[in-house]
């Protein structure tokens, strides 16, 4: 519904005989029918994302590069063009259920508007996410904004578990002392 918004839609009825686009192969192709801009509105969409990704065109680049090495997303960018089989590669099981999301631009993986982070690049994303020492839970929330890998939560946890700063300046729950209720002096 958000992405509808943007249109001022106008609804109109038409005789089924007139819907021409229907059902192209039963029916005679009518010339006089004006094409569709959708190849200008896919890359508009496209460059959209592109420009939201907060990626660096450098950064973009390396990521593409590491996508054509790394085994997994090959196989996931193989989905993406040739289609999904239901008896998918054990390597495309973690990204099966959101397949619909899944798009490629420019040799990058996107899932939505985060980028699909090949395994060669998991360190230095860890690092550039930890570079505040902002503690887990802002780290993952940084993380979920740009980014996506399987089990990246894990992958933020242990490295911020492994950190020397992040533990010893880490939130610590303060005992409180043990007070002690007053004596009655009368039953």
């Amino acid at each position: 519904m958000l992405r509808l918004r943007r249109y001022a839609l106008k609804l109109e009825f038409k005789p089924g005989k007139y819907l021409i686009g229907t059902d192209t192969l039963s029916r005679a192709f009518d010339r006089s029918v004006k094409k569709s801009n959708t190849e200008e509105e896919i890359k508009a969409h496209v460059d959209m994302i592109k420009q939201n990704a907060q990626v660096s065109d450098p950064m973009w680049e390396k990521i593409a590069t590491h996508t054509k090495d790394d085994e997994e997303l090959k196989d996931v960018l193989n989905a993406v063009h040739f289609g999904w089989e239901s008896d998918h590669a054990q390597s495309l099981k973690p990204y099966y259920h959101f397949r619909g999301d899944i798009t490629e631009i420019d040799g990058v993986l996107v899932k939505g508007p985060k980028v699909i982070i090949p395994k060669a690049l998991h360190g230095d994303m860890l690092k550039k996410i930890h570079e505040g020492h902002l503690g887990i839970e802002k780290c993952q929330a940084r993380a979920r904004q740009v980014m996506y890998w399987p089990n990246s939560n894990n992958d933020i946890e242990n490295h911020i578990g492994r950190c020397g700063t992040c533990q010893k300046h880490r939130y610590k729950q303060a005992k409180e002392p043990m007070e002690q209720h007053e004596v009655p002096e009368k039953p």
